[in-house]
């Protein structure tokens, strides 16, 4: 195919039921997060359609690397870049705050996306090269100048 002959399919989105499936995935890993942090989820508000977005660009990632890449299907690390990269551009995720919250409960609450991204990408260095993980953990000031970075 060349684009003089197009194909007579095209792109559909996932059903509901697996849009449901990896909304739920990523609301388990938003747990853990506010587990790490020592957040209330409850405090964290979600944008379910910029979610769903999020989910189809995705999904639309993997035909894209189904065709142009002769089948391959990306692995759990490019799955976790694009998660990280949809969330840091359509910001799914905020805290309301309000005129008694501190300057640093305003700051964690304006960066909440990049925050979970930094967890996100701790969490996928902790199961696949834990030696760096257990040294990056251990040192505060290297996670506060990753985080500096996203934001």
């Amino acid at each position: 195919m060349n684009g003089e002959s197009l194909p007579n399919d095209f792109y559909r989105d996932p059903n509901s039921q697996s849009i449901f499936r990896q909304a739920k995935i990523i609301n388990e890993l938003l747990k853990f997060f506010c587990q790490w942090t020592n957040m209330d989820i409850s405090q964290i508000q979600i944008n379910t359609e910029t979610l769903r977005e999020i989910i189809i660009r995705i999904d639309q990632r993997k035909v894209y690397f189904h065709i142009y890449h002769c089948g391959m299907r990306p692995s759990e690390y490019k799955m976790n870049a694009l998660l990280i990269y949809w969330i840091l551009k359509l910001r799914p995720f905020w805290i309301p705050i309000n005129e008694s919250f501190s300057k640093n409960a305003a700051k964690k609450a304006a960066y909440i996306n990049e925050s979970f991204c930094v967890f996100l990408t701790l969490n996928l260095l902790s199961h696949y090269k834990p030696q760096t993980y257990n040294q990056i953990s251990k040192n505060p000031i290297f996670i506060n100048e990753l985080l500096y970075f996203v934001i």
